[in-house]
């Protein structure tokens, strides 16, 4: 075992199990004793530090009364197993791309240095997140793995044998834009640049708040909006709850679905959507495509759409997720949406500012 995952420290072996496992209940040590560092916004991230160590717990976010894990961390990580193409461009964005020694799902993620990486056996492709190849694993040789938890998903199987600490990366859950921003405060600790993440944090914080600021004051020229389109037989909107559905109320927009608080998608009948949505003045969606997408192919795609308000009034924006690094920043730079939305909504609020992911469709 290499002399970084001695970093994590337990009183016993059986601790290092429980903690692994992420059933690490109660210390001997009091966190009262530590300098607790400020959470702003996120519910589920508790850091405390020690002179000799820096305690992290992780709340259960499908049951708030108990932890996910707990963690003591001495020293940073150097060569990560990262299974999300999201943390890999915050790792990258916070100068550690060289400490990520493995990634999972190469299909799923837009950057080129995992490409290069993987083609020059710097980093080690270990397949699938849901059931890596562990000999690859292994071979990859890293001292921390870097995994999205979710509810009931019965732990994780082979790789919890390895003897490598597994963080479990909850942000995703987290109920605000910036709740889940603020979690590049961890990274930043796991990667050693622990001050440097807490000044990234501070300039999303205060980005954010800016342009919300900047939104309010054209909230009497509020519009309305509908996202995204039909899969199969199903429409998919974000729920009220969810980060696209906060910072379009951020950003002004209103929104025919305000009532429903669910933090993820919605998924609802495609007249359902219709009747509730067809008048809405503007129309903000992603999809996936070798080439962007038109007003005459969206009008083949299905003849509902010709149907909508903001289709008949040319007032469509849209996302093309093939070559938009999209997902992989937006989570943790939700000013970034923000300023898109508000530049939609408003356009005369940022004069001079070009749209960064979305983008008006053509005929």
């Amino acid at each position: 075992m290499n002399e970084n995952i001695k970093g994590i420290v337990c009183v016993s072996f059986l601790c290092l199990m429980m903690m692994l496992c992420g059933c690490h209940d109660g210390r001997t040590t009091s966190l009262a004793q530590g300098d607790t560092i400020e959470m702003k916004y996120a519910d589920y991230l508790r850091i405390v530090r020690f002179d000799d160590r820096t305690h992290v717990d992780i709340v259960n976010p499908w049951d708030t009364t108990k932890l996910l894990h707990s963690y003591d961390i001495t020293q940073p990580f150097t060569r990560a197993a990262v299974f999300s193409s999201v943390h890999i461009s915050l790792i990258d964005e916070l100068g550690h791309f060289s400490d990520i020694s493995a990634v999972s799902d190469l299909d799923y993620i837009n950057n080129n240095k995992v490409r290069a990486g993987v083609s020059d056996g710097t980093v080690v492709d270990v397949g699938s997140s849901m059931s890596p190849d562990i000999e690859r694993l292994i071979d990859a040789n890293p001292d921390v793995i870097l995994v999205s938890p979710f509810e009931n998903s019965g732990g994780y199987g082979a790789m919890e044998k390895l003897g490598i600490p597994i963080i479990e990366c909850a942000d995703y859950m987290e109920t605000s834009p910036l709740g889940r921003a603020e979690w590049v405060k961890l990274y930043g600790l796991l990667f050693g640049c622990f001050d440097a993440s807490c000044e990234m944090f501070d300039s999303i914080d205060a980005s954010y708040n800016r342009l919300k600021s900047v939104s309010k004051e054209f909230s009497d020229k509020s519009k309305s909006v509908v996202f995204d389109l039909i899969t199969g037989s199903t429409w998919y909107v974000p729920g009220a709850s969810s980060t696209v559905g906060v910072v379009l109320k951020d950003a002004g927009g209103t929104y025919a679905f305000a009532d429903r608080n669910e933090s993820g998608s919605l998924q609802l009948s495609p007249e359902t959507v219709f009747d509730k949505c067809h008048g809405a003045d503007v129309w903000i969606m992603k999809y996936t495509a070798a080439t962007d997408k038109t007003y005459a192919e969206l009008a083949k795609d299905n003849p509902m759409y010709q149907q909508m308000q903001a289709y008949k009034n040319r007032s469509v924006y849209a996302c093309n997720l093939h070559h938009s690094r999209f997902f992989e920043e937006t989570p943790f730079h939700p000013d970034r949406l923000l300023r898109d939305f508000i530049k939609i909504l408003h356009p005369e609020a940022l004069p001079g500012f070009t749209l960064e992911y979305y983008k008006p469709m053509t005929e």
